[in-house]
């Protein structure tokens, strides 16, 4: 034998042999204790194929309202086994020696799916291995995408979703109303900071992907800026902001000159008087917290942002708010772009970012564009059906805000200053039209004053 064979020998899997010996000897013991786990029994996470085979007679006996008895699970594995009378009634009779109190099943299958999951791991990356040893070039991006879909295929496989009782689930929902009853004022998701608009939806909710789209110089990219300033700063929120087409610093002199009252073109200029100092200097003070996280990688792939965001929930041990600015230079990744329908590409996007957000529990704002159509119409508001490539995007967004401002369109418009943000789709409340202030020289957005009176429509 080689030392490469010897060595390949000596590197069995890892797998629990106690838990997974101590579940089967405690069923066989006390059958009637599998109907309080048998929604975590997987024969497939068990090591050993006897074991595999036994669980799986198990499951099926509870599967047809029998107890899975000592005799019935013999039955059930003599029909299934051709060898049975080779391992026969004595082979199950060891299994119970290893019984213990059914109190601590639910322990030991935790214990055998985690042996589970690193056997999964191991053999994922033995066979990225042999894959990266036989590439006919050096792919790095294409092969960095394989392991990021085997990786995703195995979290997703970890995922402890499922069946909930609804007694569970009722005890959530009553203790987050009775939150909300005993302090009234209290936001249930990340507040966008704009007071009419909260009021509709409650702030930015985990899980939910919001679309905010308008056409150029209405301001989408200032109203998320505005947005993630809201979360970070006086939410005390941790944002991700990831801009594919300004760079980090240029957004950092909007959110500057946002908070410091100072004109944007001062930034470029460095015409800045005594007073301009002094409200820059305090501004700094706001945003040199890291509760905003910038990421201004061109073109990047919706598998690279959606590991980047992990590894910052990580490290942050909080992730409150994704925004993306825009959703149309984001691209699939390689697999996804070699199929060639860019369609395909943004439903791809579209749903991964849902997944995204289910995943990390946090929302996610992705600014997208308008098609030119509504150019042609007389009244320019827009509507869901100008979302550009808007079939995937509509169906999977919680929320669609549009951005519209009478005066791009109409320079004596009575609405100057004044900023639409329509809601065109809601899943879970009204369609409204919030109307907010606008200031063009900060770039800033803010709620209208209590009282303010909408001009004739």
């Amino acid at each position: 034998m080689s030392n490469i064979e010897a060595a390949r020998r000596s590197l069995a899997l890892p797998y629990a042999r106690e838990a997974e010996l101590a579940v089967i000897g405690t069923i066989l013991t006390s059958p009637s204790s599998v109907f309080e786990v048998s929604g975590a029994l997987r024969s497939e996470r068990f090591h050993l194929d006897i074991h595999r085979e036994i669980i799986q007679a198990i499951s099926d006996l509870v599967q047809e309202q029998h107890l899975p008895d000592m005799v019935k699970v013999g039955e059930k594995l003599r029909q299934k086994m051709p060898n049975f009378e080779l391992f026969g009634y004595e082979g199950l009779r060891e299994f119970l020696t290893y019984s213990t109190d059914p109190a601590n099943l639910p322990a030991y299958l935790e214990d055998i799916s985690l042996y589970w999951e690193l056997r999964e791991m191991v053999q994922v990356f033995a066979d990225l291995s042999v894959r990266g040893r036989d590439l006919p070039s050096a792919d790095v991006p294409g092969f960095m995408a394989e392991v990021e879909e085997k990786m995703n295929k195995l979290q997703e496989a970890r995922s402890v979703g499922g069946l909930r009782p609804s007694s569970e689930i009722l005890r959530e929902t009553m203790a987050q109303l009775e939150r909300l009853i005993d302090d009234p004022n209290s936001m249930q998701g990340c507040p966008s900071g704009f007071v009419d608009l909260d009021k509709i939806t409650s702030g930015w909710h985990e899980g939910e992907v919001i679309i905010l789209a308008a056409r150029p110089a209405m301001g989408k990219t200032a109203l998320a800026l505005n947005f993630a300033a809201n979360a970070a700063i006086k939410g005390g929120k941790v944002v991700a902001f990831f801009s594919l087409e300004m760079p980090s610093s240029q957004l950092m002199q909007r959110l500057l000159a946002m908070a410091a009252s100072i004109e944007g073109h001062k930034f470029r200029s460095g015409e800045m008087d005594g007073r301009d100092f002094n409200r820059l200097y305090e501004a700094v003070k706001e945003y040199n917290v890291d509760r905003i996280q910038f990421d201004d990688t061109g073109g990047i792939n919706v598998l690279d942002l959606a590991t980047r965001c992990r590894k910052l929930k990580r490290e942050k041990k909080s992730l409150d708010l994704i925004i993306i600015d825009y959703l149309q230079l984001m691209t699939g990744g390689p697999t996804i772009n070699s199929k060639g329908s860019r369609e395909l590409e943004i439903a791809f996007i579209s749903r991964s970012l849902k997944s995204l957000a289910k995943e990390l529990r946090c929302p996610i704002i992705a600014l997208s564009q308008l098609n030119r159509a509504l150019e042609n119409r007389p009244d320019k508001r827009p509507k869901v059906s100008d979302l550009r490539e808007s079939g995937s995007i509509e169906q999977d967004a919680d929320l669609v805000l549009f951005v519209y401002r009478d005066e791009v369109y109409h320079k004596d418009s009575p609405d100057k200053g004044i900023a639409e943000v329509i809601i065109g789709k809601n899943r879970h409340g009204s369609l409204d039209t919030i109307k907010v202030a606008f200031d063009g020289r900060f770039t800033r957005f803010h709620s209208l004053a209590p009282g303010y009176v909408k001009s004739p429509s």
